[in-house]
């Protein structure tokens, strides 16, 4: 797993000045691997939940059971850090989790989900004061090299003011793939091209026709579809490689 240190590095600050940080962003863009690999040392206990399982979701239903819960699978004192997947699929999560906060001074909670417009309003209405809210994107170029092969990135820091054009080949054609086929973490790692369209295409028939398509009338969703189309033929344009 290639780690992301400058979201490491985002979260530990946040958390000395508020109890809660979450992690919003696209399908497939890194947040859940930020969060399994974020330092857990400095905490006396960590416990991991995915907001995805109902009986989790069950167990925010109501702030006893919650605490009782965090009493035994995280410490009696409910000190350390809990990490909060998908935490967006938890009716009225965020109350119980300003509750939680409020009551244990040392719980810091690290969640991550959806960064639907819905979401961030309930968010920024409910914990106003207790919660840092971070946008995770898709990876840079120089992350991109990092996650492909790290040779190539190596040889990016070296060249970034030079012109040799047989050293800068490799890299105009990591370049074009990572135009192509996207920023994304899990498709960086894939050598296989039909690979890399079949999961972008799995991500555009769950993300884009089923969870953008909530916010658009059906009438425009033809006009939307072109719109994709007319996006992705001018991201597709050379650029430098930077």
């Amino acid at each position: 797993m290639i780690e992301r240190n400058s979201y490491k590095e985002k979260i530990q600050s946040a958390f000395k000045l508020v109890p809660i940080v979450v992690l919003i962003g696209a399908r497939q863009v890194g947040k859940t691997s930020i969060m399994k690999s974020y330092p857990t040392e400095m905490f006396r206990n960590v416990l991991f939940l995915n907001g995805q399982d109902v009986e989790v979701a069950v167990r925010f239903q109501q702030f006893s059971t919650i605490e009782q819960y965090l009493k035994i699978y995280l410490n009696e004192e409910v000190e350390g850090l809990l990490l909060l997947d998908e935490f967006q699929f938890i009716q009225g999560v965020s109350t119980i989790l300003k509750l939680l906060t409020d009551k244990y001074a040392n719980l810091r909670v690290l969640c991550s989900g959806s960064s639907s417009l819905d979401i961030l309003q309930n968010i920024e209405e409910s914990l106003a004061g207790r919660v840092r809210v971070t946008e995770v994107l898709s990876l840079s170029f120089s992350e991109y090299l990092l996650f492909k092969d790290e040779k190539l990135w190596r040889l990016q820091q070296k060249l970034q003011n030079g012109n040799d054009d047989a050293l800068i080949a490799p890299l105009r054609m990591a370049y074009e793939e990572y135009l192509i086929y996207g920023r994304l973490p899990h498709t960086a790692l894939m050598d296989n091209p039909q690979e890399k369209v079949e999961l972008l295409n799995d991500i555009y028939q769950t993300y884009l026709l089923n969870d953008v398509r909530h916010y658009i009338a059906n009438e425009h969703f033809v006009g939307f579809n072109k719109l994709l189309r007319l996006l992705a033929v001018q991201n597709r344009k050379p650029r430098e490689c930077k």
